[in-house]
């Protein structure tokens, strides 16, 4: 435990047994124990690194740049803006309704432990295992679709100084293993360093958005007209209803803002999470939105005149580089830069997927969980989580060399996870009234009710629309597996709960961990 200034509090009242909760108490490590867990990670983390950490974790604009050629084929630069103004409008309504919870619950476990506290106590155990399950794969199936378009970035550098060179699968799947390492050697030994690198890539991210969008804007001559950014609507999906093409078009821009609850996950490496988590996503987002539409306004505006060249890349922001500035090397600069950005995101994705395994050991929800809940104290890391979250990523991977087709279906699935995870909690909480146990620092009031149910509602929305093939004729290869992957993951965790689950799993105690509290006058540190 840490000895900090701000860990010194007065202790008014001991553990109230029957809603296990601590009262006028404002410690961390007691306010911890009163939702039934141990500190056992160190709280490093500032309001300004969980924002970065956050910001680069969502993608935003960088995701935006990333899938140009997807978002233009379906619905063209019109849908590509307007996107990006709708689509965090609906993401807010949903980034609202965690945050509530977050607050109210401020543990690293978040969805799962939402869950099990909210759901009725028959389901409790069964929702909340299938929550985590999907929560925890939803993050590290993101940390190989982050190191998978790594490596392309690195293919591209390679293709650009030597146009002769064809990469090979193996290449892919060996420059991926090499990146996941790297990765999981900074989670491991780096960890007191990561909130310091999380406020410096908070800068580099901000900085690498002003670069591309400006260097685009700058460059690139002719401009197309703000006819064809605002008013162009493109379908090059073979889809003949438009309103179908809209959705696809708005969902490729929901993808930029997933990992939503990042922030929440790291709720014991911070001080005063209930009011910190709540603060750190709303400004994750609202910077995460800003950017997004510029960077989409800005690129639209340089895509050239040869719209040939820019749907056949592979890399279609670096190709706008390429073709705005004529200069090799400003586009590697770029690609460069944007090669450091994902590398840092997968270094955060790893960690937050790491914190859900660990969480997940600790109420017995993972396999061998007193080994996967260890925390090494030198290090301040859950060791074992961590390895194991770089594990299953790198076995992920390997899917490349098999399939690309398998691989990219797993990838697919990403969001609906992690919607299946931020559905159930908020159902759960619908279903009882919207009555908490406990209130957190931040409540929705009276505009609850319909914030929650237009996030439902939202997010079952974009579910549907991303199980729908973006390109007719339907094909193997363009096929979208969204929903066979998603379902076939959900029944292999209800079939480990029905073999595993239903003995190993028990869930957080919701009497909270008795502490002999200091009378009202002295002082204690924990």
């Amino acid at each position: 435990m840490h000895d900090k200034t701000a860990d010194e509090v007065q202790v008014h009242t001991p553990v109230d047994s029957e809603r296990g909760t601590l009262k006028d108490v404002t410690n961390d490590a007691l306010q911890l124990a009163s939702l039934g867990h141990t500190e056992e990670l160190e709280r490093n983390f500032s309001l300004f690194a969980l924002i970065g950490l956050g910001f680069v974790c969502s993608g935003s604009w960088s995701g935006v740049a990333q899938s140009l050629v997807a978002g233009v084929n379906s619905g063209g630069p019109a849908v590509l803006v307007y996107g990006a103004i709708v689509i965090p409008g609906m993401v807010l309504m949903i980034v609202l309704s965690l945050a509530e919870m977050a607050s109210a619950y401020p543990t690293t476990a978040g969805p799962l432990e939402w869950t099990f506290r909210l759901a009725p106590p028959k389901h409790a155990a069964f929702l909340s295992w299938m929550t985590g399950w999907s929560n925890m794969l939803a993050w590290i199936v993101g940390a190989s679709a982050n190191v998978a378009v790594m490596t392309f970035q690195v293919v591209f550098l390679a293709n650009l100084y030597n146009p002769s060179y064809e990469s090979k699968p193996w290449h892919i799947f060996l420059i991926m293993e090499a990146l996941l390492i790297l990765n999981c050697l900074m989670n491991v030994f780096a960890t007191r360093l990561l909130p310091l690198i999380d406020r410096i890539e908070f800068w580099w991210f901000l900085g690498s958005f002003f670069i591309v969008s400006i260097t685009a804007v700058a460059a690139a001559n002719p401009h197309q007209p703000a006819k064809f950014v605002f008013g162009t609507f493109i379908n090059y999906t073979g889809w003949d209803n438009s309103f179908v093409v809209f959705m696809n078009g708005l969902v490729i821009t929901a993808g930029n803002f997933c990992a939503l609850d990042s922030i929440s996950h790291l709720s014991e490496e911070m001080s005063n999470p209930s009011r910190t988590v709540p603060k750190a996503m709303f400004l994750t987002i609202g910077i995460g939105a800003i950017t997004d539409l510029l960077v989409s306004i800005c690129l639209m505006f340089s895509v050239g005149q040869d719209l040939d060249e820019f749907f056949s890349s592979g890399a279609p922001y670096l190709t706008i580089m390429l073709t705005s500035t004529g200069s090799k090397a400003a586009a590697a600069c770029i690609s460069t830069i944007q090669l450091v950005n994902n590398f840092n995101s997968t270094t955060s994705v790893i960690q937050v997927g790491s914190r859900i395994i660990w969480s997940f050991a600790r109420d017995g929800g993972f396999i061998f969980p007193k080994f996967f809940a260890k925390v090494n104290k030198s290090l301040a890391c859950p060791v074992p989580a961590v390895i194991m979250s770089w594990a299953i990523a790198a076995l992920v991977s390997v899917l490349y060399l098999a399939s690309t087709t398998a691989f990219n279906a797993l990838m697919s699935c990403l969001v609906l996870l992690g919607y299946v995870a931020y559905s159930i909690p908020i159902v759960c909480l619908m279903l009882r009234g919207r009555v908490y146990d406990r209130e957190g620092a931040f409540k929705l009031g009276k505009y609850g009710w319909a914030i929650n149910g237009a996030a439902v509602f939202f997010m079952t929305l974009l579910g549907i629309f991303f199980c729908f093939p973006i390109y007719l004729p339907v094909t193997k290869d363009n096929m979208n597996y969204a929903s066979v992957v998603s379902v076939g993951l959900l029944v292999i965790a209800w079939l480990l709960w029905i073999f595993v689950g239903k003995k190993s799993f028990t869930g957080p105690s919701l009497n909270g961990i008795h502490i002999n509290a200091a009378p009202a006058e002295t002082k204690e540190k924990i």
